[in-house]
């Protein structure tokens, strides 16, 4: 993940350097339940605006599923998909 931040230089939320901040386990503690309100107002709070899904890092039927909910859930809009993973603009609240 972080060899392919390199390619746009988007910032991630594991951050560039070797300390974590307390938000950082606040957040991955969050992100246990993604896709659902909790895991995206905790992204939001660190100002994430793209979530990035990997294919291979999911059994086929919790991609199935991921698929289903990333394109339903509010305030999430996919904006590519391919064979490796899928790409989805995470909205601020606001336009919700």
């Amino acid at each position: 993940a972080m060899l392919h931040s390199t390619l746009a230089w988007w910032p991630t939320i594991h951050g560039y350097s070797g300390t974590r901040p307390e938000r950082h386990d606040r957040v991955f503690r969050a992100m246990n339940t993604f896709p659902d309100a909790g895991s995206l107002e905790a992204m939001r709070s660190l100002g994430v605006t793209h979530v990035i899904a990997h294919r291979r890092l999911y059994p086929p039927d919790a991609w199935q599923r991921l698929g289903r909910e990333l394109r339903t859930m509010a305030g999430l809009r996919v904006l590519h998909e391919d064979a490796d993973g899928l790409v989805a603009a995470l909205e601020p609240a606001e336009i919700q």
